[in-house]
């Protein structure tokens, strides 16, 4: 048996985990139910059986409690580790300027300017929100198919307005999500993700970092 996400990605395997379970459970079961007759032999044999059935399942799941515990903290500290690994390395990719913009067609658009420490696919995603956190625009460019130079760059990244949006509505909450993947011949040593956020303080998870969102417009040599 397989279980799958709703799209159908990211499998879990759980052919024979049940069956295995059960074989175990059972095995432990003959066990104890032998040692209790042999020692036991003046009680009933489905007493003896009730006994041996109650004490293997307890057994079983302090057992699966703990091992569970252990593969849960051990996971966690696993996930500490990368982070304090990528923490050095998260300002290789920075979100140094941003405003808005339109295309020849007139189509909205957000140009932003990305300085990066290393080479690497850059990747792209905007979300824009209203005061009551309504989805008024959103936008991701895929990571580059050749890696960028360590170096500024320029990008602007069309925006696909929600139908609910007003025309011309600008967003009072922004973040912007820079990604930068190493990938094949990229010189970043650690596949990096950076959202920045309208009003957010910097922190950091075990997948993303956050960052403030920088003041709009972009001086300096846009």
């Amino acid at each position: 048996m397989i279980a799958r996400n709703q799209d159908g990605r990211f499998g879990v395997d759980f052919t024979g985990a049940f069956l295995r379970l059960y074989l175990v459970w059972a095995l432990l079961q003959v066990i104890v139910t032998t040692v209790l007759v042999r020692s036991y032999r003046r009680l009933h044999p489905l007493i003896l059986h009730l006994i041996a059935a109650f004490a293997v399942t307890l057994l079983a799941v302090v057992i699966s409690q703990d091992l569970e515990r252990s593969i849960a903290a051990r996971a966690h500290a696993e996930r500490l580790e990368r982070l304090e690994a990528r923490k050095p390395h998260a300002g290789l990719v920075n979100l140094s300027g941003w405003d808005y913009s339109k295309l020849a067609d007139g189509r909205p658009a957000l140009d932003i300017r990305v300085d990066l420490g290393a080479s690497g696919h850059l990747g792209v995603s905007v979300r824009g929100f209203d005061s009551e956190t309504n989805l008024i625009f959103a936008a991701r460019i895929p990571n580059s198919e050749s890696p960028l130079s360590a170096d500024r760059h320029h990008l602007t990244v069309p925006l696909d307005v929600a139908r609910s949006a007003h025309p011309g509505e600008v967003a009072d909450v922004l973040d912007i999500t820079l990604h930068l993947d190493k990938g094949e011949h990229g010189t970043a040593p650690f596949d990096i993700s950076i959202q920045y956020m309208t009003g957010s303080g910097e922190w950091s998870d075990e997948v993303f970092f956050y960052a403030p969102l920088p003041p709009r417009g972009m001086p300096g040599g846009q």
